[in-house]
């Protein structure tokens, strides 16, 4: 809401409703080792990176009409990168060894080793969450780009531009949507 009024001067029920869905995929990953001053920072952070994303993809006419890829791709990689900053050692302690035994050196290095960044962790955490989103990244990318180019030879990516025209619900369905005319 925010950045709707800042922005394009106006009260934007997509930029609350998106914002929301934004902040809370944005806390998804760090949900269990987070404190809750951290959560409410990324979650705020969250709504910023959405709006920030969504411009973006205008910028770059690139269509998503409902902004999922704002609201999942930009936001779940930043939470897994926030995680790296704001897990606290309590919650990464907890989350990861339950059963805690406080003579064991090993999980008390682990726990130093892994707490976010800011809250005295060494970066570990930081660095693996990095790797893992690079990962994720070329693993979708490839799989995606191997999708995408079969279609694209098989059956095509678009339709004409007479059916985009009429609309695909009239020309591939029988008629609009909810009554829509």
């Amino acid at each position: 809401v925010f950045w709707g009024k800042v922005l394009d001067h106006i009260i934007s029920m997509a930029y609350a409703n998106n914002g929301l869905l934004a902040g809370l995929v944005a806390i998804t990953a760090g949900c269990s080792t987070v404190e809750p001053e951290g959560a409410f920072v990324i979650g705020i952070l969250g709504g910023s990176i959405y709006v920030l994303a969504s411009r973006t993809l205008v910028a770059l006419k690139i269509d998503d009409v409902v902004d999922a890829v704002p609201v999942h791709m930009a936001n779940g990689a930043f939470g897994v990168i926030a995680t790296g900053f704001f897990a606290s050692k309590g919650g990464y302690r907890t989350a990861y060894y339950a059963e805690y035994d406080k003579e064991d050196l090993d999980d008390d290095a682990r726990t130093e080793a892994c707490a976010g960044v800011f809250y005295g962790g060494r970066g570990n955490m930081l660095g693996a969450n990095i790797v893992l989103i690079l990962a994720i990244t070329a693993w979708v990318g490839t799989l995606a780009t191997i999708m995408f180019f079969g279609i694209h030879y098989t059956v095509g990516l678009r339709v004409s531009a007479e059916m985009e025209e009429v609309g695909m619900d009239a020309s591939k369905h029988g008629g609009s949507v909810h009554g829509a005319e």
